[in-house]
């Protein structure tokens, strides 16, 4: 899963003026995209045939099975990791056993000290053996685990990019997931306008003259960018009930609410 802050930015200025109004609130006119916070174009870590996948539009929610491959080899690979790992077991418990009785037959000084020194040997490989096999069961399980999608986030298939019985190799997108919930809108001001904007500031959002929604300012950066001179502040949007957000271009008004 990707976790994006934005994933693009149009900022374009209609107006923008300090002007004291009413309660001496200052008027800003700023247009920019509301955009998801979560959205990432999934794809499998292990390739193979696609067996299943989900329809554009499913709502979905975190670690949801979305889609498989075809699971065959990494099946068989597992099968043959637990069998090693079973074998490196059993060894291990002879070693293990035979060792305890040299301990006794050298304390009865009948086994020697380099027999004692040989079984240790076969003990300490043994473990070894053992320790590879579980690695090869940890691969075999990352190969298995890499055959399924699962829903990084809650969210909307937003588009589906691979098909049933098609080919796919590893690391490509098979689709596409959005949190439509999760919304943010990133503009770039002059630093005195940033003035007197914090972490919890509220104002509305407009959509051609129209209150669509409510943005709260949920990070304000504290540094100044060099190169254009500006200062980032990241709003949380909150859509009004049945309004779709992501993707538009929209308005603040000023911090009272008005366009």
């Amino acid at each position: 899963m990707i976790k994006r802050l934005v994933l693009g930015l149009w900022l374009a200025w209609v107006g923008s003026a300090w002007a004291q109004e009413g309660g001496g609130d200052a008027q800003i006119h700023l247009r920019g995209v509301v955009l998801p916070v979560n959205q990432s174009k999934l794809g499998f870590t292990q390739g193979g045939l696609v067996t299943e996948l989900p329809a554009e539009g499913n709502v979905v929610r975190k670690n949801q099975l979305l889609a498989r491959v075809n699971d065959s080899v990494p099946r068989q690979q597992m099968a043959k990791a637990k069998a090693s790992l079973a074998a490196a077991q059993l060894k291990l418990t002879q070693a293990v056993h035979a060792q305890e009785k040299n301990k006794r037959l050298h304390a009865e000084n009948i086994l020697s000290d380099m027999a004692l020194k040989e079984g240790e040997f076969a003990v300490t490989q043994g473990r070894i053996g053992v320790e590879q096999a579980n690695s090869e069961v940890a691969s075999a399980t990352l190969a298995m685990e890499g055959t399924r999608l699962l829903a990084p986030f809650d969210g909307v298939v937003t588009r589906v990019t691979s098909h049933i019985g098609e080919w796919i190799g590893a690391g490509a997108p098979a689709l596409e997931l959005v949190d439509p919930a999760n919304l943010e809108l990133s503009m770039d001001l002059p630093p005195e306008q940033v003035t007197g904007v914090r972490p919890g500031t509220e104002t509305a959002v407009f959509i051609d003259g129209r209150q669509a929604g409510t943005a709260r300012a949920r990070v304000v950066l504290p540094v100044v960018d060099a190169a254009s001179g500006l200062r980032r502040v990241i709003w949380s949007i909150t859509p009004a009930p049945d309004e779709v957000m992501t993707g538009r271009y929209v308005t603040l008004g000023r911090w009272g609410g008005k366009p």
